[in-house]
């Protein structure tokens, strides 16, 4: 009747219960040189103890483990095993892991720069100087050989002077998009950079500068510039201001019939023509 009644007053005090962990998942038995992708960080683990136990209870007591012992390069389906010296184990959520396995690998790159932002107005970044000029690229060897390039992101968001910036390098893929699960070494790299003023060359219009009027009983039958249009050299800004460029005053008063009028160009301040004078033709007719 005692023993009865002590188990009865412990089951009471201190009964089994159940309660679930997240514990983190170990790999062991890889061998050498190896790499596990896919594989979970933690698991989902259910667990049955005394209330005494499982209330002060740390996750580390419980230990999960995937047991990858002369596994070799390629997809496994491993299950989960799990250890619990102090009660039962009861559920283990995943319980089967698919994961790929491979060899580890490094490759050499060089490195180079990808222009990211805008800069202030009519200037662009002209010579870049890269330190190191080549970096080590180490993971498994699917994904060191899925690598196209190293790229340094040089931002020039409204940059006005040349710069040096120490950027964080990215292995990017075919598809130009970053690996992030490749270790880059070293992984920053010194690029210096030169803020250039940038020029465009696009044709313009010429338009004739025409002031005063015909002496009487003339009029103006024809208006034909040489060359009509030109090919001219400015800052962008100022470029996208400017349908046409006119040319020096031709006074219509000194006309007395068909005349033809060489004149130079009025170049606004930062253009460059290869040309520098046009002929204007006037053809006349009596009113």
């Amino acid at each position: 009747l005692a023993c009865c009644l002590w188990l009865y007053v412990m089951n009471e005090q201190n009964p089994i219960i159940e309660r679930s962990f997240v514990v983190n998942l170990e790999t062991r038995g890889l061998q050498s040189g190896m790499l596990v992708f896919n594989a979970p960080s933690k698991v989902n683990v259910k667990v049955r103890s005394s209330r005494s136990i499982l209330g002060d209870i740390n996750p580390e007591t419980i230990t999960a483990y995937l047991n990858l012992e002369n596994m070799k390069v390629g997809q496994h389906a491993v299950t989960v095993a799990c250890d619990f010296p102090k009660g039962a184990v009861l559920e283990i959520s995943p319980k089967v892991v698919n994961l790929y396995i491979d060899v580890s690998k490094e490759k050499n790159f060089a490195v180079t720069t990808r222009i990211v932002g805008i800069p202030a107005a009519d200037l662009t970044v002209g010579r870049r100087v890269v330190t190191p000029t080549e970096v080590k690229v180490k993971g498994a060897a699917h994904r060191v050989d899925a690598v196209e390039r190293v790229i340094a992101p040089l931002d020039i968001t409204e940059r006005k002077d040349d710069f040096t910036a120490h950027i964080n390098l990215i292995a990017v893929g075919t598809d130009g998009i970053e690996m992030p699960d490749l270790v880059v070494e070293p992984a920053v790299a010194a690029v210096e950079a030169r803020m250039v003023h940038q020029l465009v060359t696009t044709d313009v219009s010429v338009k004739a500068n025409l002031i005063g009027t015909l002496p009487t009983g003339l009029k103006l039958a024809k208006v034909e510039l040489v060359p009509a249009q030109l090919k001219v050299t400015a800052p962008p800004s100022s470029l996208e201001k400017t349908t046409s460029i006119a040319t020096g005053q031709v006074d219509l008063s000194k006309v007395n019939g068909n005349m033809v009028v060489k004149v130079p160009l009025e170049l606004p301040e930062g253009f460059v023509s290869d040309v520098r004078n046009v002929e204007v033709r006037l053809s006349v007719e009596k009113e």
